[in-house]
């Protein structure tokens, strides 16, 4: 006996079953989707930190730097030049690191945003993996 079902016609509930299990296979995905850009906002806010906190490092260094040499002269500030130098590009270096990761974790953020977002495919016997959608 034929059934319809969004305008389908369905034998015995046979299609009602891939249909199911495609709705199923979508809404995991959709899930795994938004947990990874959760982790991915965790990740940005994580090296935002990071980078929060070297630069509070550099400033801490000058400002110790400059109460020594303050009190010392130029010779103490002639030993720590090689320090300061070496403790900024290290500490630049980190945070120029840190930004293009950010910058990476905000592309793929955003691509899992499109991809969560797209749902073209819902309600639909297929999914991307069957269909060859160049949307996915």
């Amino acid at each position: 006996m034929a059934h319809t079902q969004n305008g389908l016609v369905l034998e015995n509930g046979a299609n009602s079953g891939a249909q199911r299990e495609t709705a199923e296979e979508i809404a995991l995905e959709e899930e795994k989707l938004k947990k990874d850009s959760e982790k991915d906002v965790r990740r940005q806010l994580e090296q935002q930190h990071v980078a929060e906190s070297e630069e509070k490092a550099v400033e801490g260094i000058k400002e110790v730097a400059e109460k020594l040499l303050s009190n010392k002269g130029e010779a103490i500030e002639a030993k720590l030049a090689p320090v300061l130098g070496a403790a900024e590009h290290i500490t630049e270096g980190a945070v120029n690191n840190g930004a293009a990761d950010v910058e990476d974790l905000q592309e793929d953020s955003q691509e899992l945003r499109q991809r969560i977002g797209s749902g073209h495919h819902r309600g639909a016997l297929t999914n991307c993996r069957d269909c060859h959608c160049t949307k996915a």
